[in-house]
């Protein structure tokens, strides 16, 4: 492994991929080396390395675990990126941590 590619042959899962700060961590971890994916609430057209997932529903992120096992082997980095930087109607409903915690 170069020491300038220390992420090769690595699997990187970037939630929120195509979101404001998502391109950054996917392009980094790319850079470094790793085969990145990215999960997004939408998918962009003709972007074959983006799951579609919701990462509020448990059953769309399980969904896209599996496909991106299947596809690419165990993902060994995850950046939680869904959602930080301008979460989709975060003004219209709030909910306490004890109401969505599993």
């Amino acid at each position: 492994m170069a020491t300038d590619r220390p992420l090769a042959g690595q699997v990187a899962v970037v939630t929120g991929a195509l979101g404001k700060l998502g391109p950054t961590w996917v392009t980094a971890l790319a850079d470094a080396g790793a085969t990145v994916v990215g999960l997004d609430i939408a998918r962009a057209a003709g972007d074959a390395d983006v799951e579609q997932a919701d990462v509020t529903d448990r059953a769309s992120v399980e969904a896209a675990r599996d496909r991106i096992h299947e596809r690419f082997g165990a993902p060994t980095v995850l950046v939680n990126a869904a959602g930080i930087d301008q979460p989709p109607d975060a003004a219209a409903t709030t909910w306490l941590v004890e109401d969505v915690a599993a």
